[in-house]
């Protein structure tokens, strides 16, 4: 017995396709669906500085490129002090800027620290983990000391 195929017949059987012009005419809706997703009508977007990113009460400030200076600059507000970063591209400003918006919403105060501080605060904590003082210091006090408490009031004292 040979099985005839019963694509676009109408006849109910166990062969799970479905026929062949809706097949064709989902594949025609799509592609339609798609190009115009793809293609927006109109120029892209022009972007307008300073742009400002808000993530719940935080503020970011993305500052544009000028005939003066060659680079996108972000600058956001932390414990009463101005923090900038500079990018090549405003691609790259962006997602520093958001990703600076996501540090700061979950309370880390090391978003507000520029490049030099955080090397001055690894510095410190090294040369503190290796002194011979500080061990014997380490060996008597039960618990690691935080420095967290030292830098929220310096930064306190700032503002």
């Amino acid at each position: 017995m040979v099985e005839h195929a019963a694509v676009n017949r109408g006849v109910v059987g166990s062969s799970p396709t479905s026929g062949a012009i809706i097949q064709a005419e989902n594949e025609r809706i799509l592609v339609h669906r798609t190009t115009g997703a793809q293609f927006s009508k109109g120029s892209p977007r022009k972007v307008t500085f300073p742009l400002e990113i808000q993530h719940r009460k935080l503020t970011v400030t993305i500052y544009g490129r000028s005939p003066t200076y060659e680079f996108y600059r972000v600058s956001v507000q932390v414990g009463g002090k101005r923090v900038v970063s500079h990018f090549n591209t405003f691609g790259e400003a962006k997602k520093s800027a958001k990703a600076k918006l996501r540090e700061l919403a979950k309370g880390n105060p090391a978003a507000g620290l520029s490049a030099k501080e955080a090397a001055e605060a690894l510095t410190i904590r090294e040369a503190l983990t290796v002194s011979t003082a500080t061990a014997s210091l380490f060996t008597s006090v039960p618990h690691r000391i935080s420095f967290l408490p030292l830098a929220k009031s310096s930064m306190d004292k700032r503002a």
